[in-house]
């Protein structure tokens, strides 16, 4: 079975209810979900006018095109990266 690790990164000013309907529809679309939420931190370079943003971080099975497209048009997420992850043998 595939895994995909992915990185979102939330304005900082976001409000509480949109960062529960973002994990929420992770939950319902991502397959095995575990996620940990990693603050707030600075950003490397400006991004849309912010210079910090909200990072959370997600292991899940199933990648779906409905994933990618509700992180792009939500408003709430400055950006967001999908990788597939490597199987490990050993």
């Amino acid at each position: 079975m595939n895994k995909y690790e992915s990185i979102i990164i939330l304005k900082p000013d976001y409000k509480e209810e949109e960062k529960q309907e973002i994990l929420d529809f992770c939950k319902k679309h991502m397959k095995g979900i575990k996620y940990e939420e990693l603050g707030k931190k600075e950003l490397a370079y400006e991004v849309k006018g912010y210079n910090e943003g909200y990072y959370i971080q997600f292991e899940f099975n199933k990648n779906e095109k409905k994933i990618t497209e509700f992180f792009k048009n939500n408003l709430t997420i400055l950006k967001f990266i999908i990788v597939k992850m490597s199987e490990r043998k050993g």
